[in-house]
């Protein structure tokens, strides 16, 4: 399977959102290159892992995070990210 199979299978994306994941930028609307892409998938792993997943965790161990589902601990997370921002 390729990276525009994948997109493709992805029902809530527009044709327009679509084309757009694929292009290297925005403005040149050039096809992004496979080793582009990895190294992009590679830097938003790592950065995942430094920087939500710690925060996380401390939702899920408290006690407002206790029994909840993934959907709900995502939005825990949210709530919290935006109380610390404003």
């Amino acid at each position: 399977m390729t990276a525009v199979d994948l997109v493709n299978t992805l029902d809530f994306l527009t044709e327009q959102n679509r084309e757009e994941i694929m292009f290297r930028t925005n403005s040149s609307k050039q096809p992004v290159p496979p080793d582009l892409a990895w190294k992009r998938l590679r830097t938003l792993e790592r950065d995942i892992k430094t920087t939500i997943l710690p925060k996380l965790k401390v939702v899920m161990d408290s006690e407002e995070g206790k029994g909840k589902n993934h959907e709900e601990l995502c939005e825990l997370l949210l709530q919290r990210e935006y109380v610390s921002f404003a």
